[in-house]
């Protein structure tokens, strides 16, 4: 990561986009990403924690019965998040989640 305040600028947007789904506000959260998204993107790292992240506001949309908000989620994270930085586990981490909330 570059920096002390990326790294602030990071956790601020994460607390940001959490409160907003924690809402309830899936659609808001998803409007909030491209924020996060920007911040260091070629940071494998940082593209981890992203994957990660963003698979559990998926996750959270698909408990609450927004399947259309999950699949939205996890298709930013397939489209913005290089393949090549994240690992086995995160890839079936979003596979186990699209297959849940592809059901209807």
């Amino acid at each position: 990561m570059a920096g002390d305040s990326t790294a602030e600028r990071f956790k601020a947007l994460v607390r940001s986009i959490d409160r907003v789904s924690k809402r309830g506000d899936h659609r808001g959260a998803l409007a909030i990403l491209p924020d996060l998204l920007a911040v260091e993107p070629h940071d494998s790292r940082l593209s981890k924690k992203k994957s990660h992240f963003i698979t559990a506001l998926a996750y959270r949309a698909y408990q609450a019965g927004d399947h259309d908000s999950a699949l939205a989620f996890l298709d930013v994270a397939d489209r913005e998040i290089p393949d090549g930085h994240i690992t086995p586990f995160l890839r079936e981490e979003r596979a186990t989640i699209r297959k849940a909330a592809s059901v209807r």
